[in-house]
């Protein structure tokens, strides 16, 4: 008599999805990149590691929720438990238990770092239902949650706070930021590599509008050039040279 599968156990299964999903130094890497964007260099204290924490904890929650949302449109790709009916019921159950424990370290900075957040849950939660079988707004869809956690990190540390209009327009440009290297990285999103020039430049100029002067204005001439110069020439790790060159003109903006 043949013995039945053994079915994956619960923890099995997150340790699976975080496996084939999930890369440590890519997660702290993108989290030490947005936290740089989101504050100037000297703007460093105790409650500056608490948002830190917090960052990583929601990219990493926030990985989930986009994958988790995704999963029908990503049926087919090889090494995505998520996928799998009975796997995305699993991770569904601990999708709400992490955006439990990520309220309650909001609520612990502080009530309105809370708001801002179940806000952003409820609008992102929305604008799923309604464009997830768009295609281009779909892939469009994952990289919100740059842009707002960018504002999120602002009222966890109100040393670093920006105006309203500034802080609006720096989120824009993250957007575009991580738009325009999606298309360099990922052949099969919707926005071609070609555009890429355009929002390379968008997102630069709208850094760049806050504080015109002869340093900012030869800065953003060099970095801008030498990033889309590594683009045009297809060059080694050229999505992430971009990056690098955008946070090197953020930096310079805020310390200048």
């Amino acid at each position: 008599m043949p013995i039945p599968a053994k079915s994956p156990s619960v923890s099995s299964i997150l340790a699976t999805y975080i496996q084939q999903r999930i890369r440590p130094f890519l997660l702290i890497g993108l989290g030490i990149f947005i936290f740089f964007f989101s504050r100037p260099v000297s703007d460093f204290n105790v409650r500056s590691f608490v948002s830190f924490g917090l960052l990583i904890a929601f990219l990493f929650v926030f990985r989930l929720y986009d994958d988790l949302l995704q999963s029908q449109n990503d049926k087919g790709k090889p090494d995505r438990n998520y996928t799998e009916p009975a796997a995305r019921k699993t991770l569904l159950y601990y999708l709400i238990a992490f955006l439990g424990v990520l309220l309650c370290i909001a609520i612990f900075i502080s009530v309105y770092v809370a708001f801002l957040l179940i806000c952003f849950i409820t609008i992102n939660h929305l604008l799923y239902l309604l464009f997830i079988n768009n295609k281009p707004a779909a892939g469009l869809l994952p990289l919100l949650k740059y842009p707002f956690v960018y504002i999120l990190l602002q009222f966890t540390d109100l040393s670093a706070l920006v105006i309203w209009v500034q802080l609006v327009v720096l989120a824009v440009s993250l957007f575009f930021a991580f738009v325009a290297f999606e298309s360099m990285e990922d052949t099969t999103f919707p926005v071609p590599i070609k555009y890429s020039y355009v929002l390379q430049i968008l997102s630069f100029a709208l850094i760049l509008v806050w504080k015109v002067n002869g340093i900012s204005i030869l800065s953003f001439s060099l970095l801008l050039s030498s990033s889309m110069v590594w683009t045009f020439f297809r060059m080694k790790a050229h999505p992430y040279m971009y990056l690098l060159c955008f946070l090197v003109f953020k930096i310079m903006i805020d310390e200048s």
